[in-house]
């Protein structure tokens, strides 16, 4: 079934086809806020649950022709984690104001884990930076591990034009990719 079916089915009532949408879904949504989120499973956890809670109340609004069930559900996920920052990081100011001049930054040397965030962040804008469609058939390729019929499968798109779709995908990867690299240096 594809997306389009599956959201109608789901505006239509069906369970069945909402606990599929879920399980399509769920790891992409989980990866996304995971990256931006990292080492904090239960923040990711509560917001991939606030993300599909909102989505179910709002997706008898959602017209499968105006965009991709992903490009929404990553909207969303964006919404919540947004949401989130804001208030984490008003907790945070609000800490790091009672203890401003407490933290020497002179004695902390370079760490393999920052040029490992570093790079993480680099890819996550340079797939923030890609239409949803080509994001989407990266992340279905390289992290999810699907075939090109699976992917046609889950798309509703045939084999050809989902290959086409991965060609011009990792084209646009390395061309911002590029970008991205030239901008932190």
């Amino acid at each position: 079934m594809n997306d389009g079916d599956l959201i109608r089915a789901v505006q239509g009532g069906d369970s069945t086809s909402l606990t599929v949408l879920y399980q399509r879904y769920v790891k992409a949504v989980w990866r996304y806020l995971e990256t931006h989120l990292p080492g904090d499973r239960q923040e990711t956890e509560d917001l991939v649950s606030e993300t599909f809670l909102a989505a179910i109340r709002g997706i008898q609004t959602f017209d499968p022709r105006c965009g991709t069930v992903y490009g929404w559900l990553l909207g969303v996920a964006r919404n919540k984690l947004r949401d989130h920052l804001r208030k984490t990081h008003r907790a945070v100011d609000d800490r790091a104001a009672k203890a401003e001049g407490i933290i020497d930054t002179e004695s902390v040397g370079p760490d393999q884990s920052l040029v490992a965030a570093e790079a993480r962040e680099t890819v996550l804008r340079t797939l923030d930076a890609l239409e949803d469609e080509e994001r989407l058939a990266l992340e279905m390729k390289y992290l999810e591990s699907l075939s090109v019929r699976e992917m046609a499968d889950r798309l509703g798109r045939t084999e050809k034009a989902v290959e086409a779709i991965l060609y011009r995908a990792r084209g646009s990867f390395r061309t911002a990719y590029a970008r991205q690299q030239t901008r932190t240096e």
